[in-house]
């Protein structure tokens, strides 16, 4: 279900909020804005695919990157959802991933993009933090058995000891850059890292940022992506941008 994670990388300890299947933009973030070293750590906060063209390109570059660092990817709704429709056949599976862009993913090898997705913890805790996908609230006890629960209801917990004194990092819910960059300087107890990557033509958001927990030092990289029309919904917009 989870997974902790008991010493701090030597290098860097990189949290990245949702890709969205945007890999030109992760691409530019990674090897531009952030140059990888030897030591470093990455932590992917959940939906790495779905919306943006280019679910297959991303799933491929983490899995190689993941050959040479110590690279760590939360489950998020759209990874557990993709998990859920190949379950239901492939006729809804095919139907789901042209709803969400995703179709390139059944060019590539998708009993490999299943097994990887499948082995993604939906939380993970150090000493310090707790990265998870939509972040946890210690009001239930014990409810982290309840997956339904965490991605359709957004009511998953765990228990108050567990995120005693922790930080919590999260993403799911897209946040205005500006927030985002000035909750980073107020260093609060909760912190949502996601700016709405695959939004490119909406106002304040458009961007995908990584946090280096060590120095609490934001990286960030606007969409640089080709495609015009990204697969989302007017309803999909967060409310309180």
């Amino acid at each position: 279900m989870g997974i902790h994670l008991p010493t701090l990388p030597k290098g860097r300890q990189l949290v990245i909020g949702a890709v969205h299947g945007c890999f030109d933009t992760l691409y530019a973030l990674i090897e531009e804005q952030i140059q990888l070293q030897q030591g470093d750590q990455l932590i992917f906060l959940g939906d790495l695919i779905n919306r943006g063209t280019d679910s297959k390109k991303v799933l491929d570059y983490l899995m190689q990157l993941g050959l040479e660092y110590e690279v760590h990817c939360i489950k998020g709704n759209h990874e557990h959802n993709f998990l859920t429709a190949y379950d239901c056949g492939m006729d809804f599976f095919d139907e789901f991933l042209h709803e969400y862009n995703s179709d390139d993913l059944m060019a590539g090898d998708l009993p490999m993009y299943l097994n990887f997705c499948a082995q993604m913890p939906y939380y993970i805790e150090t000493a310090t933090h707790l990265f998870s996908h939509m972040g946890f609230s210690a009001s239930q006890p014990r409810p982290m058995t309840d997956t339904r629960a965490y991605f359709h209801n957004q009511a998953l917990s765990i228990s108050e000891a567990s995120i005693q004194n922790k930080i919590q990092i999260q993403g799911h819910v897209a946040m205005a850059l500006s927030k985002i960059s000035q909750a980073v300087e107020a260093r609060p107890s909760v912190l949502n890292i996601d700016a709405g990557c695959y939004y490119n033509t909406v106002d304040g958001l458009g961007y995908l940022c990584a946090l280096d927990t060590k120095d609490n030092l934001l990286y960030v990289q606007k969409n640089i992506e080709k495609a015009p029309n990204l697969a989302y919904h007017q309803s999909d917009l967060p409310s309180n941008l």
